[in-house]
């Protein structure tokens, strides 16, 4: 039986992103807050990044202020 494992990831918007329009960027992984989250990547880089390395994202949900995404990948 396949076994997985799972990553979760709050957003939070930043507001200096181009013509000062707030940028979603990762603000915690695993409810552990990301330091200088602010001056990290874009939501959607950080994404690809991890679909690079297997990640495949199951969930999407509505936070205060930003999302929380829910990621899986087959666990060795």
């Amino acid at each position: 039986m396949q076994k997985w494992e799972y990553l979760n990831l709050w957003t939070q918007m930043d507001g200096n992103g181009i013509l000062d329009k707030p940028i979603e960027k990762v603000h915690s992984i695993n409810k552990q807050e990301v330091p200088n989250w602010k001056s990290g990547v874009a939501i959607t880089d950080f994404l690809n990044s991890l679909g690079e390395q297997g990640w495949e994202l199951i969930n999407i949900l509505p936070g205060m202020g930003g999302f929380q995404y829910t990621l899986k990948r087959p666990k060795d």
